[in-house]
Formats: structure tokens, C-alpha cells, sequence
């Protein structure tokens, strides 16, 4: 439950616009082709634009969790995954989601 909530925030904090937040996906954990890779570096960004989603995320960080909430279960995604892999793009050469 700690993971998806951690998610969740992570995702709504990536579609706001000014906000620049960071965090890891551990399960599937992110695989490296390089072992030389600093793997504390974004890998993947996702513009707020690009997501379609409607609603204001400037707010706390539990406002616009339930903000990220409401939007992601009135869009067509089934998952989180599904988002990420539609949406973000990679930004490192050597990583993979």
C-alpha cells in the first residue's frame, strides 16, 4: 500500500508543471545496461501536458495525490504501467523501463 501511494504521489507530482520530483520503481526495478550508470538520475520524464488529465495538481502533496486519483480513474489507462510506458520518455540511453 506504501508503494502505491508513493507511486501515486510521484506520478501526480510528474504531471505537475513546475514541480520537479523524483522516485524509484522497485518492483519491476529498472534495469541498467550499463553497470557505470548513476542510477539516482531521472531516466524517464512524462510532460504535464502530454497527460490529458484535467484538475489542478498545485496544491499539498495529499491534494493533489487525490487530484492525480480522480483524473487517472476517469482516464482509459487500466494501470500505472500502462501510463508510464504510453507517456514518459526515456531520457538515458542505457536504461529501460
Amino acid at each position: 500500500m506504501i508503494l502505491i501511494t508513493s507511486v501515486l504521489a510521484a506520478a501526480a507530482t510528474m504531471l505537475f508543471s513546475t514541480a520537479n520530483g523524483h522516485g524509484y520503481l522497485t518492483d519491476p526495478a529498472v534495469t541498467f545496461l550499463s553497470s557505470s550508470t548513476d542510477n539516482t538520475q531521472f531516466i524517464a520524464t512524462i510532460e504535464s501536458s502530454a497527460s490529458g488529465f484535467s484538475g489542478t495538481f498545485s496544491g499539498s502533496p495529499a491534494d493533489n495525490t487525490a487530484a492525480f486519483t480522480t483524473a487517472f480513474e476517469a482516464s482509459s489507462y487500466t494501470s500505472l504501467k500502462e501510463l508510464i510506458n504510453d507517456l514518459a520518455t526515456i531520457t538515458v540511453t542505457d536504461a529501460t523501463l
